[in-house]
C-alpha cells in the first residue's frame, strides 16, 4: 500500500442488501453504510441482480455516502 493510504473501503454487494465500511489500515471502523435492494427470483433456486442497475449503482452510492460522511480525503483511501 502507498504510504499515503490511511484507510480501506470495503464494499459487499449481497443478496438482499449492499454494505460498506471504511476502516483505518489497522482495522478500526471509521464509518459504515448500507442499502437494501430487491432481488429477482425468476424460478425456484435462482436469485438474480442486474449488474448495471443494482451492483454498480449501489457501489457508487455507498462509496459516495461513506466518503461524504467522513473527514478523510478520497486520495487516502484504498478500495478493496
Amino acid at each position: 500500500m502507498s504510504p499515503r493510504v490511511r484507510h480501506v473501503l470495503g464494499i459487499d454487494i449481497g443478496t438482499a442488501s449492499s454494505k460498506a465500511v471504511l476502516t483505518t489500515t489497522d482495522g478500526d471502523v471509521v464509518a459504515r453504510a448500507s442499502r437494501p435492494h430487491v432481488t429477482s427470483f425468476p424460478r425456484p433456486g435462482w436469485a438474480e441482480h442486474d449488474a448495471e442497475s443494482l451492483w454498480w449503482a449501489d457501489f457508487c452510492a455507498l462509496a459516495a455516502d461513506i466518503l461524504a460522511g467522513s473527514a478523510h480525503p478520497p486520495d487516502a483511501v484504498c478500495v478493496s
